[in-house]
């Protein structure tokens, strides 16, 4: 079994000033004419598996999830500056987004390590999004 790596992906990405689409492509080459060990191929299947199971969730999570449920951020600027007093940055609709977020990842991580399954992961998220809305004033979210 390998060891969890010293770096992230996005340290790589960012280091080597590459987009993931090109590493994936590289990852392909690098599989296909150099002899891996069957170990180091499957590891590295199941990074690229993991990452388009996260991104795709991640896109769910912004577009659809946090529109339905949570208030437009620019229309609640617009009313914290006209009608509400200052609000913390612990109190607002990113913080409950990214709230949000973060606590996926992390319970995904200790929860679902070896799991590839999207309708798993995505009922985690589903999780995730009713303990934070649970916090939530009602006047961040959408009616």
């Amino acid at each position: 079994c390998l060891e969890p790596p010293s770096m992230t992906i996005t340290d790589l990405l960012f280091m080597a000033d590459i987009n993931i689409n090109k590493l994936f492509h590289t990852m392909d080459v690098v599989k296909a004419k150099l002899s891996l060990s069957k170990s180091i191929q499957n590891h590295l299947t199941q990074m690229e598996r993991n990452y388009c199971i996260v991104s795709a969730l991640f896109h769910t999570f912004i577009t659809r999830l946090c529109t339905s449920v949570f208030k437009n951020d620019d229309n609640f600027e617009v009313l914290e500056e006209t009608i509400l007093p200052p609000m913390r940055e612990s109190e607002g609709v990113t913080f409950r987004k990214k709230q949000c977020w973060v606590l996926f990842l992390l319970s995904k991580y200790n929860l679902l390590p070896d799991t590839m399954e999207l309708f798993q992961h995505f009922q985690l998220l589903l999780c995730c999004l009713e303990f934070v809305l649970r916090q939530t004033p009602s006047f961040l979210l959408n009616s």
